[in-house]
């Protein structure tokens, strides 16, 4: 019988493996070969001790003489010792027979909580492949056979035994089924001379030469070989390093070679080696790199697109902020390199288009005849990449090229100490300039490439997972719990199942774990984790005007700029925390066009101007919690945007303005000329002194209203009251002052002293004392 797993198993000493009803423990005999039996436990397997039987009394019964007792714990279990002229199974029926136990348990042998690593030799070399999580993503799988990978690069040393013919019987290098086979498996030019796929390549039984134009893809330089042998050199085989798919003592996703160049690669081939790959039937094309952009090699990835075929390409080796291309084609995954430290390679290319980073240093692999070497490069990041895509599609082939590229992207590791932010162009998360994504994982890539559903939910709230690796309608399907913390409220059987945190905060993990009907057994995870959410819903957080306002707007030719808006004052920080930006735009010229971009921690946006008209914009905030529950809303602030041009909106004195009015709701200014004989009352431009005043700043509900009353009214504006009272109360003047001009009084009948003067605009009237000299 067939049996694989591909599981994580807890840190487990001796245990025994109950039948309790209670917990649905129940384990099951799924051999018996030669007395060694094998017992299957929630898709674990376990060798049977067939010399000890664990009970547990029912209630006033003791123990008979004639059972030999091992040990007992004080929770009323005993473990007892099988007899040498009995079998195990007749043994247990006869314990049953005796009607004293209300337990007869199994006894089996655990295994300690390892990661699953490998017996290549020199795996202790290869520091990068924990980097990327690959030992827990191997409870998954190793590789399938069925995926292959076109590695367009120097060519391969296929006679490798790490990778080729070695001392077991199989290779991870692709034979052409549809060529025949050569005589002499080490000699290309033994083959039968005809193309007998008719596929325009002669012989191409383990991938073709565009450099020589033969199948001979053996050339004098390793930088292929090493490539290859990331991706896919023999897993525990005794021999040199492991591949991240290659096999388990078995196949592993295929190479096929394909040489572009022996020394270089050459951009009039590249076209024509990726179409090659495509119609080898690749799923992916693995990239290490660079050439000159053309038409014919954009053609042939967009060829590659059309035929559902990953293309992974390393970023370059320049240390440039630009992507070398092919990796800046925007359908290319672009991979950067990283070091121990887990910061770029001071090598790695950047910017634009990278995707997710690898390490590229110190990176051991397959060498020319049978040797292991250590290079450094972006080159020798990206077949990580390659490889971990590789394994998505071993558990789940039916996924699209961009599924895929959506997960390695989606699942990266946050590393390196960098900003990831989130930005409106970036739907995969938050993303950084030199790491993109972030690091690779393998682990978590193929949890949600199997199994999809919240990586969060919360305390006494239900969330669905769904079983999306394919599997056959005959198999059985059953979700587990391994903590027991969750419960399963509906689905148990089917390929969506519904669980609800319990018990706790904290990690748990989700697990499928799928029968099929020749006994084969596999098994899903998914790890995730369940929040308390507390008192969420009661807090409150609070903004400010954000403290680097730049405002560079010259206006009127459609001209656009960033503006920063308002910034979180208790910013929680965390790639978790969601924010919800609210903002109303208060007051603005239908012209004008405004797009807000917010992250989690500030509130910006972008101001195409067309206009002199100045804007008004209201704020504020509030966290959703993981459990999707909002705070409360936090304050709110409404800006006032003028149209003064090049400045900052630090303060009125930085717009230089003439404005020169003292009063605080209306523009007008006071002064005596003329020997203090003539009270002059002089009018302000309204649109500069609204600007001067207010720009930039925060408005309180009282100048929120004023200033909109008189954005809203200023064609209506004409005139302004003015009148002066003694200190008695005794009106001694009045007049109507026209907006834009001044309007004068004459004072020289009165007395030198304090007088009051009251203005009315509209609905708004000040006051204010003067001295008369």
């Amino acid at each position: 019988m067939k049996v694989q797993t591909f599981i994580f198993l807890g840190i487990t000493f001796l245990f025994n493996i109950a039948f309790s009803q209670y917990y649905d423990k129940q384990a099951s005999v799924v051999s018996n070969t030669n007395g060694k039996v094998t017992l299957l436990q929630e898709g674990s397997f376990f060798t049977l001790n067939n010399q000890i039987v664990t009970v547990k009394l029912q209630d006033n019964k003791t123990i008979p003489s004639d059972i030999k007792v091992i040990r007992a714990n004080i929770l009323g279990y005993y473990d007892i010792e099988v007899p040498n002229n009995i079998s195990y199974e007749d043994y247990m029926k006869y314990l049953k027979s005796l009607q004293l136990f209300s337990v007869i348990e199994y006894n089996a042998i655990g295994k300690y909580n390892e990661e699953i690593k490998s017996n290549d030799s020199s795996i202790d070399k290869q520091w990068y492949l924990s980097r990327i999580n690959i030992f827990n993503a191997w409870k998954f799988s190793f590789g399938d056979e069925n995926i292959k990978i076109g590695v367009l690069d120097s060519g391969l040393d296929w006679a490798h035994k790490d990778i080729g013919l070695g001392r077991d019987s199989y290779q991870n290098v692709y034979l052409n089924p549809n060529e025949d086979l050569w005589k002499d498996n080490n000699n290309p030019s033994t083959g039968d001379y005809i193309d007998n796929d008719r596929n325009g390549f002669i012989d191409d039984l383990k991938g073709w030469n565009f450099i020589t134009q033969s199948n001979d893809v053996r050339t004098t330089n390793s930088h292929g070989t090493q490539v290859s042998g990331i991706i896919s050199a023999k897993t525990n085989n005794a021999e040199g390093i492991a591949g991240i798919v290659g096999g388990n003592k078995k196949k592993g996703v295929q190479v096929i070679p394909v040489c572009v160049g022996i020394f270089a690669p050459e951009s009039s081939i590249l076209d024509d080696a990726i179409i090659y790959a495509v119609n080898s039937g690749v799923r992916i094309i693995q990239l290490s790199l660079s050439v000159l952009k053309t038409d014919a090699i954009e053609k042939a990835i967009d060829y590659a697109k059309q035929k559902n075929v990953l293309i992974i390409c390393a970023s370059g080796n320049d240390s440039s902020n630009n992507l070398s291309y092919p990796s800046s084609n925007e359908y290319v995954i672009a991979v950067g390199g990283i070091d121990r430290n887990n910061r770029r390679a001071p090598f790695s290319n950047y910017g634009n288009n990278l995707s997710v980073v690898a390490p590229g240093i110190d990176i051991f692999s397959t060498g020319l005849n049978n040797t292991y070497l250590s290079s450094d490069g972006t080159s020798f990041a990206a077949p990580q990449v390659s490889g971990v895509a590789a394994l998505i599609l071993s558990v789940n082939p039916d996924l699209t090229v961009k599924q895929v590229a959506d997960i390695i992207e989606q699942t990266a590791q946050k590393v390196g100490g960098y900003n990831y932010q989130n930005t409106y162009t970036r739907p995969n998360g938050t993303w950084n300039n030199e790491m993109g994504y972030g690091l690779v994982d393998a682990y978590k890539a193929l949890q949600k490439a199997t199994i999809a559903g919240p990586d969060e939910f919360c305390l006494r709230t239900d969330a669905t997972f769904e079983l999306i690796a394919p599997i056959p309608n005959d198999a059985t399907i059953k979700w587990e719990d391994p903590e027991y913390r969750l419960e399963i409220v509906s689905g148990q059987g089917t390929k969506s199942c519904v669980f609800r945190g319990t018990y706790w905060d904290g990690n748990r993990t989700i697990k499928a774990v799928v029968t099929y009907k020749d006994g084969t057994v596999k098994s899903f995870e998914k790890e995730v984790y369940v929040r308390y959410q507390g008192n969420w819903a009661n807090a409150q957080y609070t903004i400010k005007n954000h403290p680097q306002s730049p405002y560079s707007t010259p206006c009127c030719n459609g001209s656009t700029r960033v503006i920063k808006h308002v910034i979180l004052d208790d910013y929680m920080g965390g790639a978790s925390i969601k924010v919800e930006w609210k903002n109303t735009i208060v007051y603005k010229d239908p012209k004008d066009k405004f797009e807000f971009r917010g992250t989690n921690r500030e509130e910006e946006f972008v101001a195409t101007r067309y206009t002199f008209t100045p804007f008004i914009v209201e704020t504020k905030m509030r966290y959703i919690s993981d459990c999707g529950t909002p705070t409360k809303w936090s304050n709110t602030i409404a800006r006032y945007y003028g149209a003064i041009n090049e400045t900052s909106f630090r303060s009125a004195s930085a717009y230089n303005s003439p404005v020169k009015s003292t009063n605080e709701d209306i523009p007008v200014y006071e002064f005596f000329t003329n020997r203090t004989s003539t009270l002059r009352v002089q009018t302000e431009d309204l649109q500069q002194w609204l600007d001067a005043k207010y720009s930039g700043k925060e408005l309180n509900d009282k100048e929120l209203q004023k200033v909109l009353y008189y954005l809203n009214n200023r064609d209506n504006l004409d005139k302004i009251g003015v009148k002066v009272f003694d200190f008695s109360g005794k009106r001694i003047l009045q007049g109507d002052l026209d907006f834009g001009k001044s309007l004068d009084f004459n004072m020289s009948r009165y007395a030198k002293g304090f007088y009051i003067i009251i203005y009315e605009f509209g609905s708004i009237s000040n006051g204010k004392v003067i001295y008369k000299p």
